[in-house]
């Protein structure tokens, strides 16, 4: 599952939301899967069932996360919060919504993915998980070296990185849980 999304509704939970989006990327990626999976993992925990309405998945990049944001801010009943499945789709998401007059966190809760570097500097700065790229190239390339040398010969092993909520402004509470 999506670790990390997971990690990001499940703090959209805590703070009481219950009507939560899912922006995805490209909805025919492993990546957009996996995340997504960790969106309904969280929503199922809690026992909110799945809402099809409330997902919509286009691109990785800024455009998909606009489109997005056309896309929620269009529906009748909006969610209170959108799990994005990374940070660059919440950009563009809060674009589309400055536009139109809809407020984040006020009328609707962000939470996004990667914690991409400018998303603590941007307004409202991005809540987000962090996916430290870095530290997985780091761990995987350490496994591949210990096979390569002969040290490890046993099966295929995975290379884990802790995610790490990080609260900035994007979130509001809407009640005590």
């Amino acid at each position: 599952r999506g670790q990390g999304v997971y990690i990001g509704t499940r703090h959209l939970l805590d703070y009481g939301h219950r009507r939560i989006g899912y922006a995805g990327g490209n909805p025919d990626s492993i990546l957009n899967m996996r995340r997504e999976s960790g969106y309904k993992e969280a929503l199922k925990e809690f026992g909110i069932p799945i809402d099809e309405e409330l997902m919509f998945s286009t691109s990785f990049d800024i455009h998909g996360g606009f489109m997005a944001g056309e896309y929620f801010a269009g529906l009748k009943e909006k969610p209170t919060a959108i799990a994005c499945a990374n940070d660059m789709i919440a950009l563009g998401i809060i674009q589309h919504f400055n536009r139109v007059g809809i407020s984040v966190p006020d009328d609707i809760s962000i939470v996004g993915m990667d914690n991409v570097e400018f998303t603590e500097y941007f307004k409202p700065a991005i809540t987000t998980v962090s996916n430290d790229s870095s530290e997985f190239a780091t761990k995987a390339m350490q496994l591949l070296l210990s096979r390569m040398s002969g040290e490890y010969a046993g099966p295929p092993r995975e290379a884990v990185c802790e995610r790490k909520l990080l609260i900035r402004q994007t979130v509001k509470r809407l009640n005590a849980v």
